[in-house]
Protein backbone atom coordinates (compact mmCIF):
# COMPACT_ATOMS: atom_id res chain seq x y z
CA UNK A 1 0.00 0.00 0.00
CA UNK A 2 1.01 3.52 -0.85
CA UNK A 3 0.13 6.06 1.74
CA UNK A 4 1.02 9.24 -0.16
CA UNK A 5 2.84 10.66 -3.75
CA UNK A 6 5.54 13.57 -3.35
CA UNK A 7 6.60 15.17 -6.07
CA UNK A 8 9.87 16.48 -6.89
CA UNK A 9 9.90 18.85 -9.32
CA UNK A 10 13.13 20.32 -11.41
CA UNK A 11 14.09 23.01 -9.25
CA UNK A 12 14.11 21.09 -5.99
CA UNK A 13 16.25 18.21 -7.78
CA UNK A 14 18.88 20.58 -8.31
CA UNK A 15 18.58 21.88 -4.47
CA UNK A 16 21.04 20.00 -2.10
CA UNK A 17 19.96 21.45 1.03
CA UNK A 18 16.43 21.10 0.35
CA UNK A 19 17.15 16.95 -1.05
CA UNK A 20 18.97 16.44 2.39
CA UNK A 21 15.83 18.42 4.70
CA UNK A 22 13.51 16.18 2.66
CA UNK A 23 15.63 13.20 3.10
CA UNK A 24 16.29 13.95 7.39
CA UNK A 25 12.06 14.57 6.97
CA UNK A 26 11.19 10.93 5.28
CA UNK A 27 13.42 9.52 7.81
CA UNK A 28 11.11 10.62 10.85
CA UNK A 29 7.69 9.78 9.01
CA UNK A 30 7.37 6.51 10.29
CA UNK A 31 5.98 3.44 8.86
CA UNK A 32 4.12 5.54 6.33
CA UNK A 33 4.98 4.27 2.70
CA UNK A 34 5.43 7.19 0.17
CA UNK A 35 5.89 7.35 -3.78
CA UNK A 36 8.54 9.74 -5.00
CA UNK A 37 8.37 11.40 -8.57
CA UNK A 38 10.31 12.64 -10.28
CA UNK A 39 11.55 14.13 -13.39
CA UNK A 40 15.02 15.97 -14.66
CA UNK A 41 16.59 18.98 -13.33
CA UNK A 42 19.15 21.45 -14.45
CA UNK A 43 21.54 18.52 -14.78
CA UNK A 44 20.08 18.14 -18.29
CA UNK A 45 21.31 21.17 -19.23
CA UNK A 46 24.94 20.51 -17.53
CA UNK A 47 24.92 17.20 -19.92
CA UNK A 48 23.71 19.33 -23.00
CA UNK A 49 27.26 21.40 -22.95
CA UNK A 50 28.93 18.49 -23.28
CA UNK A 51 27.59 17.57 -26.50
CA UNK A 52 24.89 15.17 -25.26
CA UNK A 53 21.69 15.40 -27.48
CA UNK A 54 18.95 16.93 -25.72
CA UNK A 55 16.24 13.86 -25.62
CA UNK A 56 19.13 11.76 -24.87
CA UNK A 57 20.65 13.91 -21.86
CA UNK A 58 17.03 14.39 -20.73
CA UNK A 59 16.88 10.36 -20.47
CA UNK A 60 20.22 10.33 -18.64
CA UNK A 61 19.56 13.11 -15.94
CA UNK A 62 16.48 11.45 -15.06
CA UNK A 63 17.98 7.76 -14.84
CA UNK A 64 20.72 9.36 -12.76
CA UNK A 65 19.36 11.27 -10.71
CA UNK A 66 17.18 7.94 -9.61
CA UNK A 67 20.16 6.53 -8.54
CA UNK A 68 21.58 9.41 -6.65
CA UNK A 69 18.16 10.04 -4.74
CA UNK A 70 18.55 6.83 -3.50
CA UNK A 71 21.76 7.08 -2.58
CA UNK A 72 20.91 10.24 -0.93
CA UNK A 73 17.61 8.60 1.60
CA UNK A 74 20.17 5.55 2.03
CA UNK A 75 23.16 8.18 3.54
CA UNK A 76 19.75 9.27 6.04
CA UNK A 77 18.72 5.59 6.98
CA UNK A 78 15.61 5.98 4.32
CA UNK A 79 15.35 2.84 2.38
CA UNK A 80 13.86 3.16 -0.63
CA UNK A 81 13.78 1.23 -4.24
CA UNK A 82 14.35 3.29 -7.30
CA UNK A 83 12.37 2.92 -10.22
CA UNK A 84 12.49 4.38 -13.68
CA UNK A 85 9.18 4.37 -15.62
CA UNK A 86 10.02 2.30 -18.64
CA UNK A 87 10.98 -0.91 -17.13
CA UNK A 88 8.90 -3.68 -17.37
CA UNK A 89 6.47 -1.33 -19.05
CA UNK A 90 5.47 0.21 -15.62
CA UNK A 91 4.64 3.87 -17.32
CA UNK A 92 3.39 3.50 -20.78
CA UNK A 93 1.84 6.55 -22.41
CA UNK A 94 -0.16 6.06 -25.31
CA UNK A 95 1.55 8.14 -28.47
CA UNK A 96 -1.90 9.27 -29.69
CA UNK A 97 -3.86 10.48 -26.71
CA UNK A 98 -1.79 11.18 -24.73
CA UNK A 99 -2.98 8.19 -22.20
CA UNK A 100 -0.88 6.90 -18.89
CA UNK A 101 -1.42 3.33 -17.86
CA UNK A 102 0.52 2.06 -15.00
CA UNK A 103 0.83 -1.53 -14.20
CA UNK A 104 -0.34 -1.32 -10.65
CA UNK A 105 0.00 -4.93 -10.38
CA UNK A 106 3.71 -4.87 -10.57
CA UNK A 107 3.80 -1.91 -8.15
CA UNK A 108 1.94 -3.89 -5.62
CA UNK A 109 3.59 -6.31 -5.89
CA UNK A 110 7.12 -4.47 -4.76
CA UNK A 111 7.81 -5.02 -1.24
CA UNK A 112 5.89 -3.49 1.28
CA UNK A 113 8.54 -1.86 3.89
CA UNK A 114 10.92 1.00 1.55
CA UNK A 115 9.44 4.12 -0.16
CA UNK A 116 9.71 3.99 -3.68
CA UNK A 117 11.38 6.43 -6.12
CA UNK A 118 9.92 7.10 -9.70
CA UNK A 119 10.67 8.36 -12.27
CA UNK A 120 8.92 9.76 -15.09
CA UNK A 121 11.00 8.38 -17.69
CA UNK A 122 7.99 6.47 -19.75
CA UNK A 123 7.69 4.00 -22.29
CA UNK A 124 5.43 4.93 -25.35
CA UNK A 125 3.07 1.99 -27.48
CA UNK A 126 6.25 1.90 -29.96
CA UNK A 127 8.41 0.73 -26.94
CA UNK A 128 10.39 4.26 -27.05
CA UNK A 129 11.52 6.14 -23.95
CA UNK A 130 9.35 8.67 -23.49
CA UNK A 131 9.47 11.77 -20.24
CA UNK A 132 6.10 12.40 -18.93
CA UNK A 133 4.79 15.64 -17.31
CA UNK A 134 5.25 15.26 -13.74
CA UNK A 135 1.25 16.52 -13.11
CA UNK A 136 -0.05 14.15 -15.81
CA UNK A 137 2.24 10.99 -14.08
CA UNK A 138 0.80 12.17 -10.60
CA UNK A 139 -2.39 12.70 -11.58
CA UNK A 140 -2.91 9.11 -13.40
CA UNK A 141 -1.11 7.36 -10.18
CA UNK A 142 -3.67 8.70 -7.87
CA UNK A 143 -6.22 8.23 -9.86
CA UNK A 144 -5.12 3.95 -10.58
CA UNK A 145 -3.61 3.40 -7.55
CA UNK A 146 -6.47 5.24 -5.12
CA UNK A 147 -3.84 7.69 -3.27
CA UNK A 148 -5.43 11.05 -1.79
CA UNK A 149 -2.85 12.62 -0.56
CA UNK A 150 -0.28 14.29 -3.20
CA UNK A 151 2.14 16.51 -2.14
CA UNK A 152 4.05 19.40 -3.92
CA UNK A 153 6.78 21.71 -2.18
CA UNK A 154 6.91 25.27 -1.96
CA UNK A 155 9.33 27.38 -4.43
CA UNK A 156 10.87 28.86 -1.78
CA UNK A 157 11.21 25.69 0.68
CA UNK A 158 13.08 28.46 3.32
CA UNK A 159 9.96 30.47 4.36
CA UNK A 160 6.48 29.49 5.88
CA UNK A 161 3.88 28.98 2.94
CA UNK A 162 0.87 30.75 4.67
CA UNK A 163 1.19 33.67 3.11
CA UNK A 164 -1.33 37.62 3.62
CA UNK A 165 -0.52 37.67 -0.35
CA UNK A 166 -2.87 39.08 -2.29
CA UNK A 167 -5.98 36.41 -3.48
CA UNK A 168 -4.86 33.87 -6.57
CA UNK A 169 -8.48 32.65 -7.93
CA UNK A 170 -7.58 28.91 -8.26
CA UNK A 171 -5.08 28.55 -5.22
CA UNK A 172 -7.63 29.60 -2.18
CA UNK A 173 -6.87 27.56 1.16
CA UNK A 174 -10.18 26.93 2.56
CA UNK A 175 -9.41 28.05 5.58
CA UNK A 176 -8.64 31.65 4.21
CA UNK A 177 -4.63 31.78 3.49
CA UNK A 178 -4.35 32.28 -0.08
CA UNK A 179 -1.35 31.92 -2.73
CA UNK A 180 0.48 33.79 -5.58
CA UNK A 181 1.39 31.92 -8.69
CA UNK A 182 5.33 32.14 -7.55
CA UNK A 183 4.64 30.07 -4.53
CA UNK A 184 3.99 26.84 -6.92
CA UNK A 185 6.41 24.94 -8.74
CA UNK A 186 5.54 25.55 -12.60
CA UNK A 187 3.44 23.29 -14.51
CA UNK A 188 1.23 22.52 -11.50
CA UNK A 189 -1.00 25.79 -11.35
CA UNK A 190 -3.87 23.71 -13.57
CA UNK A 191 -3.97 20.36 -11.78
CA UNK A 192 -6.70 18.71 -12.28
CA UNK A 193 -6.62 16.62 -8.61
CA UNK A 194 -6.65 18.51 -5.05
CA UNK A 195 -2.23 18.62 -4.49
CA UNK A 196 -0.98 19.76 -0.74
CA UNK A 197 1.77 22.09 -1.10
CA UNK A 198 4.00 21.84 1.93
CA UNK A 199 7.86 22.30 2.68
CA UNK A 200 10.19 20.01 3.47
CA UNK A 201 10.73 20.85 7.36
CA UNK A 202 7.02 20.19 7.90
CA UNK A 203 7.26 17.15 6.01
CA UNK A 204 8.83 15.78 9.32
CA UNK A 205 4.92 15.07 10.43
CA UNK A 206 2.76 12.25 8.98
CA UNK A 207 0.06 15.34 8.65
CA UNK A 208 2.60 17.94 7.58
CA UNK A 209 1.33 21.45 7.42
CA UNK A 210 0.09 22.33 4.14
CA UNK A 211 -2.41 24.10 1.60
CA UNK A 212 -4.45 22.77 -0.30
CA UNK A 213 -4.85 23.56 -4.08
CA UNK A 214 -7.77 22.71 -5.47
CA UNK A 215 -8.60 22.02 -9.23
CA UNK A 216 -8.65 24.98 -11.61
CA UNK A 217 -12.14 25.46 -13.08
CA UNK A 218 -10.43 24.39 -16.93
CA UNK A 219 -8.87 21.15 -15.74
CA UNK A 220 -11.40 19.74 -13.60
CA UNK A 221 -13.39 16.99 -14.24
Amino acid sequence: MIDYIAILDYDHLDNGLFLASLANALATRGEERGLLIHGDSAYTERLLQTGVMREEARIRAMRDLNHRLIALLADHGVSAIGLNGHQRGLVKQDSKNGEIRLDTAQLQNLPDTPHLVLSALGESDSGERTSIPLPDLATAISRQLSIQRIYIFHTSDDREILTDKEPEETSQHPNGHVLNREEIPDGFHSMSIAVQLTTARQFTSLRPDSVLIRPSSSAAT
